[in-house]
C-alpha cells in the first residue's frame, strides 16, 4: 500500500506524493521498534534475567524520485527538510510523529527524475493519532431537549460519578491532559487511576472560575493554573511530592477525580491522542 506522507516544518507543508511530483519508492521504520534489554546472567542459570526494557528512538528513512523536471521539487526538499528543525510526518491523514533530520536530502544531479534520500529520527518512537479524544469526567449532564414537557424546567444535572472508564484504543500507553475548572471552592483536586492506585494531587485551593491544566506527555509532567480569565501560570510546584504521574494503558482505564473538599463543584475533562507502535494500515 502506498502511504500518503506530508513533511511539516513550521508553516511549510511538503506532500511527498505523486500529485506533488514526488514518489516514495521505499520507507523504512514505519512498523519496527528497536528495544534494548538490560539483562543479568545468573550462576548456573539458563538464559538471562531481563532487568529493564527500553524502546529506543525510531529511525525513519525515505527514498524516492522527483518526477519529471526536478528543479522545482529539489528546491522544495532543500528548503523544507533543513538541519536543526523540529518537524513532523503526517501519515495517511491519520498518524503523526515528531522527527528531526539526521541527514538532509541527498539528491541526484539529474535534471529529470532525480532520486533522493532522507534520514530522520523520532525521539518519541510511537505514532500518535492526529484526532484528539476527549472524555468528560465531571460536569453538567444536559437534560433539556425537544420535544419537551413545559411542566419541568430542569435543564441539566451535575454528574456525580465515583469513577469513569477512559478507553485508550491505541496499542501502547499514552499520556493525557486533564482540565479542571471550579464552580466554587475546591481544595486539592486529585486524579487517580483506580487499577494501579497511582495518582496526582495539585495542592491548590481553587475558587469559582479557576482552572488547572495538568499534562503528562512523553514522560514529562506540567501543571498550569489560571485564576478566572487571567493567563495561566506555571504551578508545577503545587504538584504534591507523593504524586506518581501515570499514563493511560491500552483498553479501559478507571479514572477517578476527587478533591479534599468541594469535588462536586469540579468540571473536568481529559484529552489524549492514542498512540501506536507502528503504522497499522
Amino acid at each position: 500500500m502506498l502511504h500518503k506522507i506530508i513533511y511539516v516544518q513550521g508553516n511549510k507543508r511538503l506532500p511527498l506524493t505523486p500529485e506533488n511530483g514526488i514518489i516514495l519508492t521505499n520507507i523504512d521504520g514505519l512498523t519496527s521498534q528497536n528495544i534494548t534489554l538490560d539483562t543479568t546472567k545468573t550462576v548456573n542459570g539458563i538464559g538471562v534475567q531481563v532487568n529493564t526494557q527500553t524502546v529506543e528512538p525510531k529511525n525513519i528513512s525515505l527514498t524516492g524520485v522527483l518526477l519529471g523536471d526536478s528543479s522545482a521539487r529539489r528546491k522544495d526538499l532543500l528548503r523544507t527538510i533543513i538541519p536543526r528543525a523540529v518537524s513532523r510526518l503526517e501519515i495517511d491523514d491519520l498518524y503523526t510523529i515528531t522527527v528531526y533530520p539526521t541527514q538532509t536530502p541527498e539528491i541526484e544531479r539529474y535534471s529529470r527524475d532525480a532520486g533522493f534520500s532522507v534520514m530522520l529520527r523520532a525521539p518519541f518512537p510511537y505514532f500518535a493519532v492526529q484526532a484528539e479524544k476527549t472524555e468528560v469526567m465531571m460536569g453538567v449532564t444536559k437534560l433539556f431537549k425537544f420535544p419537551c414537557k413545559l411542566n419541568s424546567f430542569i435543564l441539566g444535572q451535575r454528574m456525580q460519578l465515583v469513577y469513569k472508564f477512559v478507553n485508550n484504543p491505541g496499542s501502547v500507553a499514552c499520556g493525557f491532559t486533564a482540565v479542571l475548572t471550579a464552580d466554587g471552592d475546591v481544595v486539592n483536586p486529585k486524579i487517580e487511576h483506580m487499577d494501579t492506585g497511582e495518582y496526582v494531587m495539585i495542592k491548590k485551593t481553587m475558587h469559582d472560575g479557576d482552572t488547572i491544566t495538568y499534562s503528562y506527555l512523553n514522560g514529562r509532567a506540567s501543571v498550569y493554573y489560571a485564576q478566572g480569565d487571567n493567563a495561566p501560570v506555571n504551578a508545577f510546584s503545587a504538584l504534591s511530592i507523593d504524586s506518581v504521574p501515570f499514563e493511560l494503558a491500552p483498553g479501559d482505564n478507571p479514572i477517578k477525580i476527587t478533591a479534599a473538599d468541594g469535588y462536586s463543584l469540579l468540571d473536568a475533562f481529559i484529552t489524549f491522542h492514542p498512540v501506536y507502535a507502528g503504522v497499522e494500515q
